[in-house]
């Protein structure tokens, strides 16, 4: 056998053993970098996402809190219902009650929901309570998925009382 081929068949096997022996270092490293990467996007894309949600549910209570003190000194508050949808277009139905839950007013209206009973909702005790916007878990509602923001209004009718300076 020549020289030469003694030579090829002692370095090949040497030659192809390092080119493996890289490829498979450079697919590890690729690979922990890549799912890094992807761990870190989705961090930040959860993140991105979670803000969304936060930003929206602060808008939503700065509405339930903006139409309580609307219904507060409102002459008709079906008025105030109505340019509240308006306003806010996203929001399917607002319901007024009294605290005993006497659906008052509503806009849409549908005569349906003049028998419901939003005192069953335990965060409508909440919200009484607390005297605070509270926002359900998503609920089953006339056939749909909804949350409910429960936001009371509270109308001081103290009379005669000294005036706070």
């Amino acid at each position: 056998m020549k020289i030469q081929k003694r030579l090829l068949l002692s370095i090949l096997p040497v030659v192809i053993t390092t080119v493996l022996a890289v490829t498979t270092v450079a697919i590890i490293i690729s690979k922990n970098a890549l799912e890094n990467q992807v761990k870190e996007n989705a961090v930040l894309l959860s993140t991105s996402y979670s803000s969304q949600v936060d930003n929206t549910i602060f808008q939503i209570k700065r509405m339930a809190e903006d139409l309580s003190a609307a219904i507060e000194t409102a002459i008709n508050v079906e008025t105030v219902l109505i340019n509240t949808r308006k306003r806010y277009p996203e929001i399917n139905r607002i319901i007024y009650s009294s605290v005993d839950g006497e659906v008052q007013d509503m806009s849409p209206y549908n005569k349906v929901l003049l028998l419901s009973d939003f005192t069953i909702y335990k965060e409508w005790d909440r919200a009484l309570e607390s005297q605070e916007v509270v926002i359900s878990n998503p609920i089953k509602y006339l056939d749909e998925d909804v949350f409910m923001v429960f936001s009371p209004v509270t109308i001081d009718y103290t009379v005669n009382s000294p005036q706070v300076l």
